[in-house]
């Protein structure tokens, strides 16, 4: 009956500690589901890139040859296939900070003896940060929650001889090497330290020190064929080159929450052994002066025994005080809102949701997008997917000028400055071309992009689907009948190929399919995979609108007034009601410079164009200088072809 009211109290104690954990994992997955949207790192080329594919009925990964790590490697590569469902990927990354966390205290209980069980959540902490800031290192997360729970069962293990830990150690490091190398060193300094500092078994510790060494070579030579200096260099954490886009990079960089997670758990064992030790000897410091009081007062009568036992629910009552562990959420809660305001990348969500959003073909939504993002993000991937939902949204010609255009920019074609971008980017840029000049109809150049795309990321569902796509407008089927074969092993994918495919088998030739057949009419006579040009293709086709409107665009990208007033006829091809906007600012241009009237072929040129360009002058007249002048025409004029004839960019880049 004694033990009662501390069983009472533990069970309190731990339904708050539940239900604490609850809310806060619970406020965890609704963050990264309702606001981070785990769905745009599973179409972030980044993901294809750092992973290896992942195909459900192809054999996984029994192609890849075996390297340490590649069991880490490829269950996240498992689960970022997960990621395409926003609340499984949310629910993933949960289970992720979870598992980080409950073997972090573990850890802490044995290092520390409970005195540091607050620090369990900074893994958690951690993770949030990753994904706010778009970075998927879930292949290092997993490889420390492993590495986490093999030091808690070697801890846990009731084995005093110091030989029988040793081999028990032994044996989980080259488990860890072998499935989850990211964790050998941290799981190595961790076993040294609880050797060196709790158990106080010297021999076990520097065998296990000395052994570190030897278990890479031993398991690389039975496991794995890889050089010498691959099986030491794969220990150590590779900087995974993520280029940060904003100023809070310097605090929330990808390097920096790499590379924590590695050195945490080592540092923060010996941290725990450090306050583990010095807390008792204050603790028995402060038993000491009390004893001393105890002594100078005399007391007449001693505590009868009911007393003591009164007094020691007292203390226990007062220990187990649940406004300490309130305390300590509401500081948590605070901490963590202070991390999810500052770290957030706002920018890199507009971002990778205008990709997501041209992927889907979602046109307005990828403008609405464009609309909010900064002007670190425009790149030559942000220019194919805004004109891409401009041109097919209608309004190319007349909105191009309100998102920004870049005079290097090229809208169809490589560009010199692509020699500059990383592997990666390129893969991602090869990607892009092949769409637009599927749509184009220039198909053997796009088969040629969506191949070298293919080749550098192993696996893409939707660089397989166009060349499916191709190969059917070639008619190909054979080919298609392959490619689409190996795209159905996807489960997301499994229908839309499964439908091609039987297409295929009623109507090899497509000859209904009013898309395949407008394609078809727009491939040139003398398609090859050298690079054409749209007037050739306009040549071939004078009703291909989309190399109209590019041809267009990229006239008014280089400033070439002249050519815009020499194509005013071909408007008629394609039934333009009126002139688009930019067209009219051109021809008023062109008009303002020579002192001529061009033939307009039945258009009119609106008032409102010609009173812009005259208050265009009269402020540039006025500040003398155009320098001078870029904040207050960007203002009032940064989304018209009058401020790019002048300036060479858009002002929409300034006004943001």
């Amino acid at each position: 009956m004694v033990d009662a009211p501390n069983t009472d109290a533990a069970r309190d104690g731990w339904r708050a500690t539940f239900f604490f954990h609850l809310f806060f994992y619970l406020l965890f997955f609704l963050y990264i589901f309702l606001y981070l949207d785990p769905r745009l790192l599973h179409c972030s080329i980044m993901s294809y890139w750092r992973l290896p594919p992942y195909v459900p009925g192809s054999g996984g990964f029994e192609q890849i040859p075996g390297f340490p790590g590649k069991t880490a490697m490829c269950a996240a590569g498992v689960l970022l296939y997960c990621f395409h469902y926003s609340w499984a990927g949310a629910l993933i990354i949960t289970a992720v900070a979870w598992l980080l966390s409950w073997g972090t205290g573990q850890c802490l209980d044995v290092m520390s003896d409970g005195r540091l069980r607050a620090l369990r959540f900074i893994p958690a902490i951690v993770v949030l940060l990753q994904y706010s800031r778009y970075y998927h290192f879930m292949m290092e997360n997993l490889s420390i929650a492993l590495g986490l729970l093999l030091f808690y069962l070697y801890t846990r293990a009731c084995i005093r001889r110091g030989a029988l830990r040793f081999i028990l150690f032994l044996f989980f490091s080259a488990v860890i090497y072998y499935a989850a190398v990211f964790a050998y060193l941290p799981f190595v300094m961790l076993c040294a330290l609880y050797e060196l500092l709790v158990k106080r078994a010297w021999l076990v510790d520097l065998g296990a020190l000395i052994s570190a060494a030897l278990i890479p070579i031993v398991v690389s030579a039975l496991l794995f064929d890889i050089s010498a200096a691959e099986v030491y260099l794969c220990i150590l954490p590779n900087d995974p080159a993520v280029l940060p886009y904003d100023p809070l990079s310097v605090y929330f960089n990808g390097p920096v929450l790499y590379y924590f997670l590695y050195v945490f758990f080592p540092i923060a064992g010996l941290a725990s052994v450090y306050w583990r030790y010095n807390s008792d000897k204050l603790q028995n410091r402060f038993r000491r002066v009390d004893a001393d009081k105890g002594k100078a007062r005399k007391k007449k009568s001693r505590k009868s025994k009911d007393d003591k036992i009164q007094q020691s629910k007292a203390d226990t009552s007062q220990n187990a005080n649940p406004s300490h562990g309130m305390l300590s959420a509401i500081i948590l809660l605070i901490i963590l809102i202070c991390v999810v305001l500052l770290s957030t990348n706002h920018q890199e969500r507009h971002y990778l949701r205008i990709r997501f959003y041209s992927q889907q073909r979602m046109w307005n939504e990828v403008l609405y997008e464009a609309r909010n993002l900064g002007t670190k993000y425009f790149n030559v991937c942000y220019c194919h997917d805004v004109n891409r939902a401009l041109y097919h949204s209608g309004r190319l010609l007349d909105e191009m000028f309100a998102y920004p255009q870049p005079i290097d920019w090229c809208l169809y074609h490589v560009e010199a400055a692509s020699r500059s971008l990383s592997a990666m980017e390129r893969r991602a840029r090869f990607l892009d071309l092949s769409e637009t000049y599927y749509e184009l109809g220039r198909v053997n150049e796009a088969e040629n992009f969506a191949w070298d795309a293919l080749a550098g990321l192993k696996y893409h569902p939707q660089a397989l689907k166009r060349l499916a796509l191709i190969n059917i407008v070639k008619r190909q089927p054979e080919t298609a009948r392959a490619l689409l074969r190996i795209l159905r092993e996807d489960f997301l994918y499994r229908d839309q190929a499964q439908e091609l495919l039987d297409r295929l088998e009623e109507d090899p030739d497509f000859s209904s399919d009013e898309e395949i057949q407008r394609i078809r009419s727009l491939i040139p006579d003398d398609d090859s995979i050298n690079e054409g040009s749209l007037t050739e293709l306009l040549a071939q086709n004078k009703h291909n609108r989309m190399a109209f409107e590019y041809l267009m665009a990229s006239y008014f990208q280089r400033r070439e007034v002249l050519e815009i007033v020499n194509n005013i006829e071909r408007l008629r091809d394609f039934q333009y009601a009126t002139l688009p906007r930019a067209f009219e600012e051109a021809l008023v241009i062109y008009m303002q410079t020579t002192g001529q009237r061009p033939d307009l072929y039945g258009y009119e040129i609106s008032p409102e164009s010609i009173t812009r360009l005259q208050e265009l002058i009269n402020i540039l007249n006025k500040h003398n200088d155009k320098q001078a002048a870029l904040t207050e025409l960007a203002d009032k004029f940064g989304d018209t072809y009058y401020f790019y004839n002048v300036y060479g960019f858009s002002g929409s880049q300034l006004i943001r």
